[in-house]
């Protein structure tokens, strides 16, 4: 498919038939490399179909409790509590009595560092 489009709905179904791919990494697109890889478990590709611009379909992540992603060495990112931009898509059809998303900066190592280490989406 063609840089900056959406996937290809029909060859991800041809090739992901028996709805069992997972999404392995989430790539940056920016020049920095900071590639998401597995955190938890990894989220099934083939879960949650939606509509985009036009009435075009593709597929997004789908994350339930105990998913996830990371990268420990990242490079021009913020850090702390430095300003950053934050971008999410959320559905507001589904969520439930817990918490948050946890999206955004967090540890810079494997080590839970408590309550306020990361950003969250509530």
């Amino acid at each position: 498919h063609e840089a900056g489009g959406f996937a290809d709905v029909e060859a991800h179904d041809r090739f992901c038939a028996a709805g069992d791919c997972v999404i392995s990494y989430v790539f940056d697109q920016s020049p920095n490399g900071n590639h998401l890889g597995q955190r938890h478990k990894l989220v099934n590709a083939s879960k949650l179909r939606i509509g985009v611009r036009g009435g075009q379909e593709t597929y997004a992540m789908y994350f339930d409790p105990g998913y996830g992603y990371h990268v420990d060495k990242t490079k021009g990112i913020a850090t702390g509590n430095e300003p950053e931009s934050i971008y999410a898509v959320m559905s507001g059809k589904r969520y439930n009595g817990r918490c948050c998303f946890d999206y955004g900066n967090s540890e810079t190592d494997d080590t839970d560092d408590g309550c306020g280490a990361m950003e969250a989406i509530y």
